[in-house]
Parts: structure tokens; sequence; C-alpha cells
């Protein structure tokens, strides 16, 4: 089979690049018997260039890193290019594909990373008209794929519920993780509690302050909290400074800009805590992260957080900041708990693999081949 790649997304380390790179990498080192045509941009074309035998890998020009101007190029050129070198499976990473390929005879897979549009389009930070624009092209996107994948079963299920989809062409399958970095945690002498979001309204930032406040007023003086933030939402991360400003808790609030993973990785390291209160997830790669690196989890018990963590971390109602704060200290307090929650961490990542993300990929091509 011939396989187009249309892996053309945003520029700039985050999931998505983490996503596709991971994902092609797997894809090269198990299947020799299809040929693949990889077309990106930027730094995904720099972790990708190096591929060779049966994949061939493109970079497109600048000027797709224009939202617009790439999603004109899927809709109104990619169909021919397809056309023209004969593919047989369009594989579309990134929440979109063209809405002609059934007159092109080309068989269409999306992946859906994202059900916001459909269950809270309120947390995207768009707008309300902007936000029903891309939930009308999507839903568009998922009648004419032949099959979609999203990347757990509880965002399979919001996905079928939410839009009537067959559930037949919907197919979950986890998102990977790079086992080489599992190592034991250092012991620092800085106390800090950690959070690795951006700053849209959905990574529910504000909650977290609360609690975080509530926990300090209860003698916890001794520690801080760091977020790790991409302003993405510049109204949202408004409100989180004046929400810091209100609650008089500056001195213990350190707000650090996007790191390379080397530098991450080392924060996740030291921390004390891993908070994930985040209202809306498919997957949540940053708590396998943290479990990777010796930091106990806790987070959010809602859409995929206990699916992806297991008996790996401890829940809380991301809505209830005395929860919140409650599990924190709980962690903090009782070294039992948090050594069963290293223990358990180091156990869970184990269970994902970009090897059987990319298995269990290739056999969904083959089975589109095969229909």
């Amino acid at each position: 089979m011939k396989i187009y790649i249309n892996a053309t997304g945003p520029d700039q380390v985050g999931g998505y690049f983490t996503y596709i790179t991971n994902l092609v990498v797997g894809l090269a080192l198990i299947d020799s018997k299809n040929s693949y045509c990889v077309y990106c941009n930027g730094k995904i074309y720099n972790e990708l260039k190096n591929l060779d035998k049966n994949f061939k890998v493109i970079k497109s020009p600048f000027y797709h890193q224009f939202n617009i101007i790439r999603f004109f190029w899927m809709q109104l050129i990619l169909p021919f290019i397809l056309l023209y070198r004969r593919i047989d499976i369009l594989f579309s990473p990134l929440n979109a594909a063209p809405l002609v390929l059934k007159f092109f005879n080309v068989k269409s897979a999306m992946v859906i990373h994202s059900n916001l549009p459909w269950t809270n389009p309120r947390y995207l930070p768009y707008g309300s008209i902007k936000s029903f624009i891309i939930k009308i092209l999507k839903e568009l996107s998922l009648k004419c794929s032949d099959v979609i994948l999203c990347v757990s079963q509880s965002a399979k299920k919001e996905l079928v519920h939410y839009t009537n989809i067959d559930s037949h062409k919907v197919h979950a399958i986890h998102l990977g993780f790079d086992e080489k970095i599992i190592e034991d945690s250092i012991n620092n002498s800085n106390k800090y509690l950690l959070y690795v979001a951006n700053s849209a309204i959905y990574h529910n930032h504000l909650n977290l302050l609360t609690a975080f406040n509530l926990f300090i007023q209860d003698n916890h003086t001794a520690y801080d909290l760091y977020l790790v933030m991409d302003i993405v939402d510049k109204n949202q991360y408004k409100k989180i400074s004046h929400m810091i400003q209100k609650l008089k808790i500056a001195h213990y609030i350190k707000i650090i800009p996007p790191l390379d993973k080397k530098k991450l990785y080392e924060f996740y390291n030291n921390a004390v805590l891993y908070i994930f209160p985040s209202l809306a997830e498919t997957f949540g790669m940053t708590t396998l992260e943290a479990m990777a690196h010796g930091t106990p989890v806790i987070c959010s018990n809602v859409s995929a957080m206990p699916e992806v963590n297991g008996d790996a971390a401890i829940y809380f109602n991301p809505l209830d900041p005395m929860d919140i704060s409650d599990k924190i200290k709980l962690v903090i307090k009782d070294k039992n708990i948090c050594d069963r929650l290293i223990i358990n961490g180091f156990e869970r990542v184990r269970n994902f693999t970009w090897h059987k993300t990319a298995e269990k990929t290739v056999a969904l091509f083959q089975s589109m081949a095969v229909d």
C-alpha cells in the first residue's frame, strides 16, 4: 500500500509534535512492507528527515505555518496530489481531513485529539463563531473519513455520543511513551508542586490556585507552585494573573515559559508532587511524564484521566478546590501513599509504548485495505 501522512501542523514542540514524530518513527521501525510519504513542516521535518527505505519525507513550504493556508491546501490541492501519486490511504493526524476524498477513490483515516468542540465549546479560546465553524468542519471531516482514531476509550465514547457517528468506524489507540526517560526521582531542597499546561480555560488554573491558597493557609508555607505554561489564551492568562494577586500568593507562584525536553524533565524530576486538574482530556501525557521521573501524581477524576493513570494517581473533583487541597495534603503528609504512587507510576508508564501504538495503527491500515 501507498500511505500518505499529512503531518503539517503547529511548528512547535508540544503534544502534536510528540505524537506525530514518535508515531512515524515507530512505523518506520516495524513496517517495511508499505511505502509512506510524510509531508511535514519545520521542527517535525527536522525530526523525521533522516528516515529512509520505504519512507519519503517531504518538507512543506514556510507559508504552511499559517492555519488558513494549510486548510485550503488540504481541501483543494492535496486530493490531486494523492491522485497523482496513486495513494491508497491518507492518514490525517490532526483533527481534519479533505472533504472530497470519496470522489478520488482514496481512503481516509483521521485522528481526533480533542472533543472540546462537542463536549465543552466554551473552553475553546476562539470565541463562539469560530468555535462553531471548527465544529462544523470537523463533523464534515468525520463523515468523509473511512476510519477515525481516538487516543482513548473515553474519548471514543464521548465522540460517538456527541456526534452520533457510526461507532464501528471509530477506533481507540492509546498514545505511547518513551521508556528511556524513566529514572529515579531526585530529592531537591526546593519544595515545589508542578503543573505543565497551557493557559486554556479547561486546564483549570483558577481552581488550582484557589486550592493551593487553601493548602498554604494550612501552615504549608514551605511549598511553592510552579506552572510551566504556554500562553495560548491571553484573556485567560490575565485572569490567572489577577487571581494570583487577589489571593496574595505571588510569592509562592512561579510561572515558567515552555521548556525543552531536557529542562522540563529536570522540573519533573525535582518536583515534590505533580498536579493535573484539567477539566477535559482525551489522554493527558504529562501525568505519565511525571510518573516516569518518580514524581507522585494527583489528578482530576473526569474524562480519560482514570483510564490513563489507573492506580498510579490519587483523584480529586477538579471543580472543588477544597478536595484538591485535601489530596495535596494527603500525599505530602503520608509517605506510604507517596511511595506507593511512585512505584505504581513506574509500572503504569510501561503499559504505554510507541511500539504498541505503531503496531495497532499499521493493523488499522491493513484492515482498511481489506474493506
